[in-house]
């Protein structure tokens, strides 16, 4: 074999740098032949050195490697058009969902709260269904509340207003007797003040649903009881009603107006709504770690079927006696939301004719 064309000009240098021996491929341009080439000093004697080159053709080589490329690059774009077939798959499997989640949670944006969210799907796109629909059940839920609470609070001024209103005008067209001015003008009164308490509950509400309140201090809930119950001292004595506070001096961290208004609220209904000569006990003890305030009365007592539900806004039991003592029907609804502001739970005991226990149960 000749080496014209395998021995490149600067053999030498490689050799050098190979230490006397290198390897190396060219392509024989004459030839048109690919050549593996390797080469090693033998001898360097005298300024001479004997170098062996070995070479070997890569014609055989290449015919194999060819095909074996054809084959690679077709089996590559085989498993780029499955890859890419399955990717479409796997993005229609999670976009499909995912859009009509989209859809719907837009829809739940513009107020359709009764949207119905689709099911199935892979574990995640389901739990995100589910919790966009538990959301929509509550904002459901919420503007149900909100109707219904702008309903009543709707109904509650008109009351008011018109009766307001139809003594005012009889009293302006000189249609009253002079003896009967004075009840007009008590009649008045009576449901101006009526709208005033209304109003104040409203606000006072709206406040505890904003968190909004003074700051705490340590209070006595004991005589925090006490100052409640002789502050309805006239009233339980117009209807004949005794009414005691008992216990130990318990501590809390809370907002003394808060606390009293709560033992307050329920004091007073518990006088309202019980029977002549009947009796009001309010107790204060300590168990473990909780400090317990119950509120028991001898009255008319709550049907088994509303007690769920006295603690909502404006809801009465017993509507025409409700409004004929003066409430404003969010008394136990304030309690419900003093006692949640302050972390205490409320348990209610309650049998029809046989009166009334409510106990608020604080964590220490």
């Amino acid at each position: 074999m000749q080496a014209e064309g395998i021995i490149p000009d600067n053999l030498f240098d490689l050799l050098d740098e190979g230490k006397g021996f290198c390897s190396y491929c060219i392509e024989d341009m004459v030839r048109n032949v690919e050549w593996a080439v390797e080469a090693m000093v033998v001898a360097n004697q005298e300024g001479y050195r004997i170098v062996l080159v070995f070479s070997k053709s890569l014609a055989n080589v290449s015919s194999l490697i060819h095909p074996l490329r054809a084959r690679a690059v077709f089996a590559l774009f085989v498993v780029l058009v499955i890859a890419s077939f399955l990717s479409l798959m796997i993005t229609r499997r999670f976009a499909g969902p995912i859009n009509r989640l989209t859809e719907m949670a837009k829809q739940l944006a513009e107020g359709n709260y009764a949207v119905a969210f689709p099911k199935g799907g892979c574990y995640e796109v389901e739990q995100l269904s589910e919790t966009l629909e538990m959301a929509a059940k509550e904002f459901n839920a919420t503007e149900a509340l909100r109707r219904e609470f702008t309903a009543n609070v709707s109904h509650e001024l008109k009351t008011p207003l018109q009766s307001i209103s139809g003594c005012a005008e009889l009293l302006e067209n000189g249609m009253v007797r002079a003896e009967d001015i004075r009840p007009f003008a008590g009649r008045i009164h009576a449901e101006a003040r009526r709208m005033t308490r209304l109003v104040e509950d409203i606000i006072h509400l709206s406040q505890l649903d904003e968190g909004a309140a003074p700051d705490r201090e340590t209070v006595d809930l004991l005589e925090t009881a006490k100052d409640a119950a002789s502050a309805l001292g006239d009233s339980a004595t117009e209807k004949g009603i005794h009414v005691s506070v008992s216990g130990e001096s318990v501590s809390i961290s809370g907002v003394r107006s808060f606390l009293h208004e709560m033992i307050y609220n329920l004091c007073d209904n518990a006088i309202k709504y019980n029977v002549e000569n009947g009796s009001v006990e309010i107790t204060v003890v300590r168990k473990e770690q909780e400090a317990v305030v119950t509120v028991k009365d001898t009255g008319i007592g709550i049907p088994a079927e509303h007690q769920s539900r006295i603690f909502e806004r404006f809801f009465r039991v017993d509507k025409s006696r409700s409004k004929a003592s003066g409430g404003t029907g969010l008394g136990l609804s304030i309690v419900k939301h003093i006692a949640q502001y302050h972390g205490a739970t409320i348990k209610l005991q309650s049998e029809f004719g046989c009166g009334t226990t409510v106990s608020v149960v604080f964590p220490l």
